[in-house]
């Protein structure tokens, strides 16, 4: 009688055993489901204060989502659109990044076009009439380059000195500012 007693005992340990590592397992992979569930939502609760209340710091928030995974233009949208609507310079600046971003890594020729290039540096100018420091440094280091607009030493290491981020990003390079 001990001996079956003890078989039924083992057998029940074995089981509660695998019930807790298996209700382990499902709870951990039910706790990532529900972040991300939360993540998505959160996102889209970004997109859309970005989209219909011009919300900044919305923007900001979802900006940084968006540096951590490829987008495939989505941030690109968001951009555009807080741009033409608030007139917030970082948009500004992020809608010519990405769409540079988008003709390095696609070498796509529907970004390459005059047109489109113009727009980038468009973007780029009005983000850096409103003072945004990238915006500014990276206008100044085109005119330098001479590449997408016309070559212009003086004005472009103006630009950039006025930045301010041309002593912090260029101080291991070999231009001279002054």
């Amino acid at each position: 009688m001990t001996k079956r007693f003890s078989t039924i005992i083992l057998v029940n340990i074995i089981l509660l055993i695998v019930f807790i590592v298996y209700y382990s397992k499902r709870s951990k992979e039910l706790d990532n489901l529900a972040l991300y569930q939360k993540k998505i939502e959160q996102t889209d609760s970004l997109k859309w204060l970005t989209f219909r209340k011009k919300d900044t710091i919305a923007y900001n928030k979802l900006r940084s989502i968006y540096l951590d995974k490829p987008n495939e233009g989505e941030f690109l949208f968001y951009s555009i659109v807080l741009a033409n609507r608030s007139h917030y310079p970082q948009a500004y600046f992020d809608v010519y990044h990405e769409l540079r971003f988008i003709e390095k890594m696609e070498k796509n020729k529907i970004y390459s076009s005059k047109e489109t290039k113009m727009l980038m540096i468009d973007y780029l100018v009005k983000g850096a009439k409103l003072g945004h420091r990238q915006s500014i440094y990276e206008l100044g280091k085109l005119y330098i380059e001479g590449k997408d607009l016309p070559q212009d030493i003086t004005l472009g290491k103006k630009l950039m000195f006025s930045s301010g981020l041309a002593i912090e990003k260029d101080s291991d390079k070999e231009i001279n500012l002054e």
